[in-house]
């Protein structure tokens, strides 16, 4: 919140425009030297008293970023010419960042995800980074696949500074029961299976090696890799992407559509060399790999 004091109308109006400027004031600071933000005003002692350029200046105090709220500028007549103040409320420091009802990942989990966490315990409070933070932990376990996470944060104020818990209902990790291609003429679900990292729920023992836990992150690189299978066999304009992420009824798994565009198959030709004066195209055709035809 900014508060400002009256407007420019009423500041052109002042009877002390254009008096020297004898005594500039910071009210309110705690953690913050007087001087250093004296030092961000764009006017001094000494200089003729101008009410619109002043007025802009709780503005100019409030961007810093360190301030709740800035009040001013107040004026008044002082000696033989006019004071300035401002009143400011700091912002409180971090002083703790807690993580209530954290179980299956780690905070470390959080500060390396991307994004990654921001707010640090002795950083400023800033509500927006709260917020952010907040947004960034429920992320990091949607793509862990807690697809029914649920994050909450709580503000507290205590005479080190402010407490920021954020209140984590986890809920629980959703496995995949099928997933499903369309499109795929050329390959068989199965053959683009292997080329996959998410993989569904394992029968009996076998879900101890393949528990099928969605994770987003996984899902979009084996997108990228059923394309690099797909064009290292000549279907060089296919698109492949997942049309259905379906939770079950009984919310304990997840369906997975993935719509595939083949397109047309691309048959290699052979090699054209040119400006070859060395050697000849017969000896270059040794050196290569790809034959014509495949």
């Amino acid at each position: 919140m900014l508060a400002l004091a009256p407007g420019n109308a009423l500041a052109q109006q002042s009877p002390l425009s254009g008096k020297q400027i004898r005594k500039i004031t910071i009210e309110g600071l705690d953690k913050t030297p007087e001087s250093e933000i004296l030092g961000r005003l764009q006017f001094r002692i000494g200089e003729r008293y101008n009410p619109e350029a002043v007025e802009r200046e709780a503005a100019q105090l409030f961007a810093i970023g360190k301030f709740k709220r800035v009040l001013g500028p107040y004026e008044s007549k002082f000696e033989d010419g006019v004071a300035i103040r401002f009143v400011v409320e700091e912002k409180p420091i971090v002083y703790k960042v807690l993580y209530l009802g954290r179980d299956q990942l780690s905070e470390s989990d959080f500060y390396s995800s991307t994004p990654s966490l921001r707010l640090q315990e002795g950083d400023l409070f800033n509500e927006y980074l709260v917020e952010q933070d907040r947004q960034a932990i429920r992320k990091k376990y949607l793509d862990e696949g807690f697809l029914f996470v649920a994050v909450d944060h709580k503000i507290e104020t205590s005479k080190r500074g402010a407490i920021v818990s954020f209140t984590i209902s986890e809920g629980s990790r959703v496995q995949i029961k099928n997933i499903r291609f369309s499109g795929n003429n050329a390959f068989s679900d199965s053959e683009l299976q292997e080329n996959m990292t998410t993989k569904t729920k394992g029968l009996w023992l076998l879900s101890l090696f393949t528990p099928g836990y969605f994770k987003h992150s996984d899902l979009q690189m084996d997108i990228v890799n059923l394309k690099k299978f797909y064009r290292s066999h000549g279907y060089m304009d296919v698109q492949i992407e997942p049309s259905s992420i379906e939770i079950l009824p009984e919310k304990d798994g997840l369906d997975i559509e993935i719509s595939i565009a083949e397109g047309e198959q691309y048959l290699f030709d052979g090699y054209l060399f040119t400006g070859n004066t060395v050697f000849s195209e017969q000896v270059l055709k040794e050196l290569t790999v790809a034959r014509a035809g495949s």
